[in-house]
């Protein structure tokens, strides 16, 4: 096992309360993919050509949060992430999502896992964080 391997099964086994735990990630996916492999030789026959789009024709960027069997809201998200729009996802969907969640295991305990994206880890967000009493989830990612 390498040394980062073992870090983070150390990691995963000191951290042993994934139930009030909230995770979040958001996925960026392409409305008309930008390559098409083919075949020598079938660049032109009908079956193997697809209809392109200039420039990709577009992506959408989701947002979502998810706990232990529970999956919460899905957000379309404009345009691309930064921090002020990451901190109205989590003003909008984070608390609403973690009030409800959590209130139906009846805790109030929970913590926040994100990733280390620099939008979600800016002065902004932290203060965001810090305001609204959200703990976060230190992870080796």
């Amino acid at each position: 096992m390498s040394t980062a391997s073992r870090s983070r099964h150390l990691w995963g086994e000191e951290h042993n309360h994934w139930a009030n735990i909230l995770w979040s990630d958001e996925s960026s996916f392409q409305l008309y993919p930008s390559r098409v492999g083919r075949r020598r030789g079938k660049e032109y026959v009908p079956a193997c050509t697809v209809a392109t789009v200039n420039h990709g024709g577009g992506s959408i960027l989701v947002w979502g949060c998810m706990s232990i069997g529970v999956l919460e809201q899905l957000t379309v998200c404009e345009g691309m992430m930064n921090s002020p729009k990451y901190c109205q996802i989590l003003e909008h969907h984070i608390l609403p999502s973690a009030r409800a969640l959590f209130n139906r295991r009846r805790t109030q305990i929970w913590i926040f896992q994100r990733d280390n994206v620099p939008c979600h880890t800016v002065r902004a967000s932290n203060t965001w964080m810090n305001e609204h009493g959200v703990q976060l989830l230190e992870w080796p990612a």
